[in-house]
């Protein structure tokens, strides 16, 4: 197996006539590999590092993200939330008004997950900064996710506490000084299987790749078929909607994808 991971690094350096993309399955394994101890943090390195020179493929950011969920205990699919809500990017200067609208949506009934990496981007300010002070409980397991679901109706979770990758990957990054599709391919997994999961972007384009990328995962992922995700520009790149513009959302899921403007909310 480790032989077999080294292939992953080869097949990707050969220069630039004999490198090519990973496959899913390929990509999927760069990921199980290493949690499994088959790839070293160096080729694992390496390989995130040739994919982003090159801009990684639909195939690539979808492997990885399956090979995240392989590593995320069944247990969190019994908490029995209703809209998966991952907040990764955090704003460089505004606060996060999109927690009042959680709390607003728990309050009409929905089950609100909140996920993301505080330490990723510590310069941001982050939602996780500012879910106590609302009352919106602190988790790290799936009996206390449930337990607050059951409450409030609404919990934040650190992602450190879904898989060890989490941390691997952020040292990784902070390290080497560059993303890498680990925080694309982060954002796509539903812990939970929410029937309702939220993905928001910043950069032109990647409204396309989230789209293509939730459709390929249904595919692999028979749980995934029926949940609809909801894709749009946030505000800093952060989950949340700006209601001084008009916003353009696409929902999308396994078989159908269709697309609406929400309309300028605020005016100035």
């Amino acid at each position: 197996m480790k032989k077999s991971y080294q292939a992953l690094v080869k097949a990707l350096g050969r220069g630039a006539k004999g490198s090519r993309s990973l496959t899913l399955e390929e990509s999927t394994f760069l990921i199980t590999g290493f949690y499994d101890g088959y790839g070293t943090r160096a080729q694992l390195a390496t390989s995130l590092m040739l994919m982003r020179v090159r801009g990684e493929t639909i195939d690539e950011i979808v492997g990885v993200t399956l090979g995240i969920q392989s590593t995320i205990s069944s247990e969190w699919k019994t908490i029995d939330a209703s809209i998966d809500w991952p907040c990764y990017t955090g704003k460089r200067d505004m606060l996060p008004w999109l927690l009042l609208a959680a709390k607003v949506l728990a309050k009409e009934g929905e089950r609100v997950l909140l996920h993301g990496d505080p330490d990723s981007l510590s310069h941001r300010l982050h939602i996780a900064r500012y879910v106590a002070s609302l009352g919106i409980p602190v988790v790290s397991s799936p009996k206390e996710a449930k337990s607050a679901l059951d409450r409030v109706g609404i919990c934040y979770l650190d992602a450190e506490h879904l898989t060890p990758l989490v941390s691997a990957f952020r040292s990784l990054h902070q390290e080497l000084g560059l993303r890498s599709l680990f925080q694309t391919a982060i954002r796509c997994v539903n812990p939970a299987s929410a029937p309702v999961s939220l993905r928001s972007y910043f950069h032109l384009g990647l409204d396309k790749v989230h789209a293509k990328v939730a459709r390929s995962i249904a595919v692999f992922n028979p749980e995934s078929k029926a949940v609809r995700v909801g894709v749009f520009k946030g505000v800093q790149g952060e989950t949340e909607v700006n209601p001084r513009i008009a916003t353009e959302i696409t929902i999308v899921t396994g078989n159908s994808q269709q697309g609406f403007v929400l309309p300028t909310l605020l005016e100035g």
